[in-house]
């Protein structure tokens, strides 16, 4: 009798031990980075009230944070504004001048969030912008492309889709008489380990 009590016991700090490892397991946060080759950045302004003007950055980097909660992940990004990229190389340079960006002085775009509601097929991102060294809260609108992705976060499949527009004013970004205040930002983000 005795020693069935010590065999149960065993059984129950081992169950016990189990239940803590696999929960341990779960909270855990898993880190990526963006995947460069898949992921794009993209933004569309109007131009005479009638013509868009699309555009990209070529160059960035950023960390994504995904959490078992995920509410709680975090995103993070810098942009080399230099990069830009309007199929239009005198507008491009005119775009980093003085006049527009200034990219000598503010060579970064820069991202974090703050706050994320929702679940990972859809969500609101919000968080800190900054341009020319002026912040501003954003909110993305996202969305994941994957339809297996609320079954598992921690895989590399998910591309997720994100967009926002912004005031280009409210960054000091004023001159351009004949170009839209609304730039129009889209995001494709690929995370990899």
């Amino acid at each position: 009798m005795k020693m069935l009590n010590v065999l149960k016991a065993t059984v129950l700090s081992i169950s016990i031990f189990s239940i803590i490892s696999v929960n341990a397991d779960i909270i855990k946060e898993t880190e990526y980075q963006l995947n460069k080759t898949e992921s794009e950045i993209k933004f569309k302004i109007k131009n005479f009230g009638l013509l868009t003007v699309e555009g990209k950055f070529e160059e960035f980097s950023g960390s994504i944070k995904i959490a078992n909660d995920f509410e709680k992940s975090q995103v993070n990004a810098n942009v080399n504004i230099s990069s830009i990229n309007t199929e239009n190389k005198s507008r491009d340079e005119h775009l980093r001048s003085k006049d527009f960006f200034e990219t000598t002085k503010y060579p970064l775009m820069i991202f974090k969030s703050t706050n994320i509601k929702g679940n990972v097929e859809n969500f609101k991102m919000e968080g800190d912008l900054t341009i020319k060294g002026i912040t501003k809260k954003v909110t993305f609108d996202c969305k994941s492309s994957t339809p297996n992705a609320k079954e598992d976060t921690t895989k590399q499949s998910e591309i997720f889709n994100a967009e926002t527009s912004i005031n280009r004013k409210d960054f000091s970004i004023e001159n351009g008489a004949t170009i839209g205040d609304e730039v129009k930002i889209y995001l494709k983000i690929k995370p990899e380990k």
